[in-house]
């Protein structure tokens, strides 16, 4: 908003684009250069982002448009030419951390889904100030009552509950890849209380940062595990007591004994969070 010179009131429609394409970052380049003029310092440094070494190092900081063009701040880029370079974005997509079976999941008699979900920010790899999460920025600046535009997809990966409830299931979650695992934990519950059938054994691992601070649906999980629909056993990367940080391939290889007991009697896994816990899953079964 700065760079264009906008205000918070100010208001843009956008009818239609004239692009037929997926803007790239050298079309870019050419076109930021187009509007510079011969032999300024925004065209020279501006073919210079040319360079193959120089324009591999745009693309390993992830450079947008606007981090390009915080390099060349004189350069009269109408706001309009700036729009039609924006790559258009891809739907985020969330796992619903709800289940459906819940009978409290409602509203005015309508079924109501819930989202976990972090909000990602860091440090920009251009240099170039805070990288806000575009879809975890937006969801968590709603107010109660606000209408998000969103879909609902069927997962194409068999992410469920085994059809036998009494199946034994082991789940790995870091972060908000809880919410699969909530959802999954939720329905359990609800089958238990309604008294169809004993769920087997489940159990949960679960890594935050920290106990106190990001230890997500602690309560609602200290519930289920006293009324033994699920064992959890939380490891914390980041404590503040000075103990070792402690991860979930750590706290697999604790429990190695019980967790290859539960795979040899065909226990589902599920995984979500992280791909590494795939992989360190995959290593420990290989050392086992």
């Amino acid at each position: 908003m700065k760079r264009f010179d906008l205000g918070a009131e100010d208001v843009m429609n956008v009818q239609s684009s004239k692009k037929d394409f997926i803007p790239s970052q050298p079309m870019a380049l050419t076109t930021l250069a187009s509007w510079s003029e011969d032999g300024s310092d925004e065209r020279k440094h501006l073919e210079k982002m040319h360079d193959d070494t120089e324009y591999q190092q745009i693309l390993d900081k992830r450079y947008s448009v606007i981090d390009i063009l915080d390099e060349v701040p004189q350069l009269p880029l109408p706001f309009d030419v700036y729009i039609d370079l924006l790559i258009p974005l891809s739907p985020c997509l969330y796992s619903i951390s709800s289940s459906p079976h819940q009978h409290t999941n409602t509203s005015k008699g309508r079924p109501v889904a819930s989202l976990t979900y972090d909000v990602f920010e860091d440090p920009a790899r251009s240099g170039h100030g805070t990288f806000h999460g575009v879809a975890s920025s937006y969801l968590a600046n709603r107010r109660p009552g606000d209408l998000i535009p969103c879909l609902v997809r069927p997962t194409k990966i068999p992410f469920r509950l085994p059809p036998d409830t009494q199946t034994s299931i082991i789940m790995l979650a870091a972060g908000a890849g809880i919410a699969p695992m909530r959802a999954s934990i939720q329905e359990r519950a609800a089958i238990k209380r309604a008294g169809e059938h004993k769920p087997g054994s489940a159990l949960l691992f679960f890594c935050c940062r920290h106990p106190d601070k990001d230890f997500m649906y602690r309560s609602e999980l200290a519930v289920w595990e006293s009324e033994g629909i699920v064992e959890v056993i939380p490891c914390f990367s980041k404590p503040t007591d000075r103990t070792k940080g402690r991860h979930v391939p750590d706290a697999l290889w604790e429990h190695r004994e019980r967790v290859w007991k539960l795979f040899k009697d065909r226990a589902n896994v599920y995984t979500c969070g992280s791909g590494d816990v795939e992989k360190d899953l995959a290593r420990e079964d290989g050392e086992e």
